[in-house]
């Protein structure tokens, strides 16, 4: 990508980031975008098609950060494997809670889940979630590994873990304890 395309991007994102600061991504349009960045609407369609692939770039980063700290968690060999998991399936839902109206606006949009599923970021994702779930259950072949991280990646996405916490009433720790439940 070309140095002023690059440059673009981050302004795109900086702008993004500030406009979220006041108000929630349901509310801000990509001419809002465009005309606070200072840039042509062309332009900002060039680098994201719409707000679901800019949502996407956005949570990117605190995705990462989540995998990184996720893969030193699993490399710790002095701590329990039901703590391990709890450790990790904490440090996601925390993730989840600060990204939820991004996670929801990428959620929302098939082509852009289609994208996610097939990116090495979602492979990294699921195999965190098999790294965990074996802890808990080490007879458990690559293909249930496999499964049961994508199920739990599932049973997770935004709409069922806001109805969880909102129309169920539980808390952040309830919804944990209960998943760890389901996989001891």
């Amino acid at each position: 990508m070309r140095k002023d395309a690059l440059e673009n991007r981050q302004k795109i994102l900086t702008i993004v980031r500030n406009l979220l600061d006041k108000q929630d991504l349901e509310q801000i349009n990509m001419k809002q975008i465009a005309n606070t960045a200072d840039i042509g609407i062309g332009t900002l369609y060039r680098n994201y098609e719409n707000k679901s692939a800019l949502a996407m770039d956005l949570v990117y980063d605190d995705m990462e950060a989540f995998i990184v700290q996720s893969e030193h968690d699993l490399q710790k060999n002095n701590v329990e494997n039901n703590n391990q998991f709890k450790i990790i399936l904490t440090n996601y839902l925390n993730f989840r809670e600060k990204n939820m109206s991004l996670l929801n606006q990428v959620e929302n949009n098939a082509k852009q889940v289609s994208i996610f599923y097939q990116s090495d970021l979602h492979q990294k994702l699921v195999n965190i979630f098999k790294q965990a779930i074996n802890e808990l259950n080490p007879h458990s072949n690559a293909q249930e590994l496999t499964f049961k991280a994508d199920m739990l990646i599932a049973m997770l996405k935004s709409d069922v873990y806001s109805f969880e916490r909102t129309s169920r009433n539980l808390s952040q720790n309830k919804i944990l304890d209960n998943i760890i439940n389901l996989f001891k």
